[in-house]
Order: C-alpha cells, then structure tokens, then sequence
C-alpha cells in the first residue's frame, strides 16, 4: 500500500509562505552546494499528488509549465463543477476515502501538497502516514502556517532528522493515525 506524505518546506515560525502565497523566500535560502536537499529523490518516489485547489490555482497562476507531469494529480475541491484538465483530476466529495482509494491503487507513495487547510483535514482524517518537513532558517512573521487552526491535537513520531547545507533541516515524522 502507498503511503500518503505530506512534504513541504516552512519557515522557523511555522510558515509555509509569506503573505499572499508568496514563496519567493524559498529562493533566498542559503545553499552553497546548489543541492536540491533531497527534492529529486523524493519526488522519484510518488506517482501520485494531492493537493487543495488554491494550491492548485496558485501553480497555475504562476505561469509555467505544469510541474507534475509525470505523476497522477488530484485536486481536493467543494466545487462540483470544475472539469478535469490533462494535468488533474477534481475531487469534490469523499475527499478522505478517495484518498484512501488512490493509496490502495497507486503503485508509489503520495504526495500531499497542501495548503494550510488541506494539510489539517488529512491529518485530522487520518489518511497522512509520514510528514517530511524542510525546516528552513528564516523568520517570516506573517503567512500561511502549515496547518490552519484550530486542528486536533495529534502525537507524531520523529523517525530522522537530516541536516543540509546552507542551515535547512529535513524532518520527518510518522503519523500516528
């Protein structure tokens, strides 16, 4: 079976961008070895992405190519009548057991993207098994945090902890589901 990952970067004060979705900062993270800490082999391991559709719409609005291209994507919605596209599927009801469907067919893991408030429900639906966060060392002060409030108290297990260059810290804990 898959495992559901939730993988993003966040900032020492817990966000996951700066106002208004900005994540320019990631771009001035110290990183004198030009790595790409561990992104090419994570992403090597899923064939599948989940994420809400203002994360969503957010990629898009970037501009650039779709950059999942090679995996199946879904896009966790309360809008019925968004239209499939050749990047992704909508999901707009059962959100959880579509999930835990799409973890029993999918012969790789899954990542979930986020944002905020698909990050909280997931986790509070139980069908997260692992979190790998990029801890990364700038203080934001305001944005988004990694799961919008109020969400459940939930115990984690810290499984590895990876120091990279330039300061980043790669945690990673399993769910307690």
């Amino acid at each position: 079976m898959s495992k559901v990952i939730l993988y993003l970067a966040m900032s020492l004060d817990g966000k996951i961008s700066a106002p208004n979705h900005d994540v320019s900062w990631l771009e001035e993270v110290p990183n004198p070895e030009k790595s790409d800490f561990g992104y090419s082999q994570f992403y090597g391991g899923m064939s599948a992405t989940v994420m809400g559709r203002t994360t969503y719409q957010w990629v898009v609005d970037q501009g650039m190519p779709w950059p999942y291209g090679p995996t199946d994507n879904y896009v966790l919605t309360t809008n019925p009548d968004l239209q499939d596209n050749d990047e992704v599927t909508f999901i707009s009801e059962d959100h959880f057991d579509y999930i835990r469907k799409l973890k029993q067919e999918q012969p790789k893991d899954i990542w979930l993207i986020g944002g905020a408030k698909v990050n909280q429900a997931c986790l509070n639906a139980g069908v997260v098994d692992e979190l790998i966060i990029m801890l990364m060392p700038v203080l934001l002060g305001e944005g988004t945090t990694l799961f919008e409030m109020p969400y459940d108290r939930k115990w984690l297990e810290l499984s590895e902890t990876i120091t990279h260059s330039g300061g980043v810290v790669e945690l990673r804990y399993k769910a307690k589901n």
